[in-house]
């Protein structure tokens, strides 16, 4: 039963890109609607996170939130901006390289011991990203391009999860997320704000967008992500996230048509062959990835 509702996780958490392409809002407002929104509709397991608390609440309790939410608005940001000119495939594939990033983030934070195994994922990672890249920047620039927002945009996710791994047992869930994602909200409105972008939703695919995204893929899928957590090994739930890429692909092809060119596919192997290799290697722990 847990597998199946964690499955309904990664379909929730696949369609993220769909959400993306539907509506046409500026991508830092997007992101702001959306943190803020899932803010505002996980507020009452916060209020529970902090019954529970036995201190009372002070505002320094919800100082680790704040720069993992700065990383995570600037995430959204470059992934919706960079998912909406590739398809969506291309946009989950190179998210999953989290994975292989993340040993040498906690390395340079916390002295944590990269191995062979770790390395060796890394490597047939970046050949698969590189050989991706050339191939896009070939075919159209405007795949090269989304392909370098969406790695610039995994670098933001790897930093924001390894702080996430570094304060996981300091705080309740809620209470640390909640505030994260108020952060994040908050610092993207503000840019948007000093940039003059149009707060405005202007269609019904801009609404869609920002419920959805919100509702569905931040909520749903990574509250679901969230409760795996708790209830089954790291490197299983790391595993389940891979599945994403195949929700994604098959919802681009069934709404928009889209179908990825004969190249993505051995990229795709060898770029997933990092996270697995990572991952099956891996001592048990949390590993998972936000779109």
């Amino acid at each position: 039963m847990i597998i199946f509702i964690m499955m309904l996780g990664m379909v929730a958490a696949g369609s993220a890109v769909i959400f993306v392409k539907l509506g046409s809002l500026n991508p830092v407002i997007l992101a702001s609607y959306r943190l803020l929104l899932s803010s505002i509709l996980l507020f009452p397991w916060f209020l529970n996170d902090l019954r529970a608390n036995k201190e009372s609440f002070r505002l320094k309790q919800i100082v680790p939130s704040l720069l993992p939410g700065v990383f995570l608005a600037f995430h959204f940001v470059l992934w919706i901006t960079g998912a909406r000119l590739i398809p969506g495939a291309h946009a989950s594939l190179i998210t999953t390289m989290s994975l292989v990033f993340m040993p040498f983030f906690m390395f340079f934070m916390i002295k944590e011991k990269i191995t062979k195994w770790e390395i060796l994922g890394s490597l047939a990672a970046i050949t698969g990203a590189s050989f991706l890249t050339f191939k896009d920047s070939r075919y159209a620039m405007e795949y090269l391009k989304g392909d370098l927002l969406c790695f610039l945009s995994m670098i933001f996710i790897t930093v924001y999860l390894a702080l996430a791994r570094r304060h996981r047992n300091n705080t309740r869930l809620w209470f640390y997320m909640v505030p994260l994602y108020a952060t994040g909200g908050l610092v993207c409105l503000l840019i948007g704000l000093a940039s003059g972008a149009s707060l405005i939703p202007r269609s019904p695919g801009d609404w869609q967008s920002i419920v959805g995204l919100a509702l569905i893929c931040t909520v749903g899928g990574h509250s679901i992500n969230n409760f795996g957590m708790r209830k089954l090994r790291g490197q299983l739930v790391s595993l389940l996230n891979l599945t994403q890429i195949l929700f994604s692909s098959l919802l681009s092809y069934l709404i928009f048509n889209e179908i990825p060119p004969a190249y993505f596919y051995p990229a795709a192997l060898l770029i997933l062959t990092g996270p697995l290799i990572v991952i099956l290697s891996a001592k048990p722990g949390i590993k998972t990835q936000e779109k």
